[in-house]
């Protein structure tokens, strides 16, 4: 369901809000080049340089857990996002 009414309904869902982490795959994206946010979560996009080409995956963390506990990883690849999550054991 790569459509942005599917996005939203997922990031709005209020069982979606129990998760920690969203992995998207093939994102719906606007004529802005824009993706569907939501208060609840924060949006990680992969970090290549090259702002033209189609990015392929996002991350959503959700905003319950601290930012202490996770980082956004470099990786100059339209298709790779990575975020470092550290937990209370490791």
């Amino acid at each position: 369901m790569k459509s942005r009414a599917g996005m939203e309904a997922l990031i709005n869902d209020h069982q979606s809000q129990d998760l920690d982490v969203l992995l998207i795959q093939e994102p719906s994206i606007t004529a802005y080049r824009t993706y569907v946010n939501h208060s609840a979560w924060r949006l990680y996009r992969p970090t290549v340089a090259d702002t033209e080409v189609r990015i392929r995956s996002l991350i959503y963390v959700n905003r319950r857990l601290s930012t202490s506990s996770h980082r956004q990883v470099l990786c100059n690849h339209p298709d790779l996002t990575a975020v470092k999550i550290w937990s209370a054991d490791t």
